[in-house]
């Protein structure tokens, strides 16, 4: 799940919805630095309880200060040291850049349309699976942009390790 203000109050009751092992990456960089704190640490303790990871969309250092699984960004190599990595990847160069930063998650977006960035080109199933193909066997693929239970269900026969999404998962 990747956090969006779009979840409103719904945000902690979706986070309790999600399976067992998902990860919610922390974005919400519109809060003030204390709110954001209160907000990940509230993820962190559904996160714990249920077999989560929470990465934070921020920088590796601040990762590490929160104690996030993980970081979600762009970063050089080795900045992200005792962290999982994961970054968004809209074309080849940043596939590329990802991998040479060391991340092992890959967010391959946008599929589909999606309220994130609208108007935006998007990539298709056909154009997601030959920039998956090009992913490392040791990096994980996540679908993103547009995604829903029933698009990730009709893509299980490709290379993906997973899907993420806002608007999916917002419990009202």
């Amino acid at each position: 799940m990747m956090t969006d203000p779009r979840f409103g109050d719904a945000l902690i009751r979706s986070a309790r919805a999600l399976p067992f092992g998902s990860v919610i990456v922390l974005r919400h960089y519109d809060l003030e630095e204390s709110a954001r704190r209160a907000l990940f640490r509230q993820l962190h303790r559904i996160a714990k309880r249920r077999g989560m990871l929470v990465f934070l969309a921020d920088t590796p250092r601040k990762a590490r200060r929160w104690r996030a699984d993980g970081v979600h960004g762009r970063w050089q190599r080795g900045r992200c040291a005792g962290l999982a990595a994961s970054a968004a990847v809209h074309d080849r160069q940043e596939l590329r850049a990802a991998r040479r930063a060391g991340a092992q998650w890959m967010l391959i977006s946008p599929v589909h349309a999606t309220r994130s960035h609208p108007g935006q080109p998007v990539l298709g199933v056909g154009g997601w699976r030959a920039m998956a193909q090009q992913a490392n066997r040791q990096e994980k693929v996540i679908a993103l942009g547009g995604m829903n239970r029933a698009r990730a269900a009709m893509m299980r026969n490709l290379p993906v390790d997973g899907w993420a999404a806002i608007d999916a998962l917002i419990k009202r």
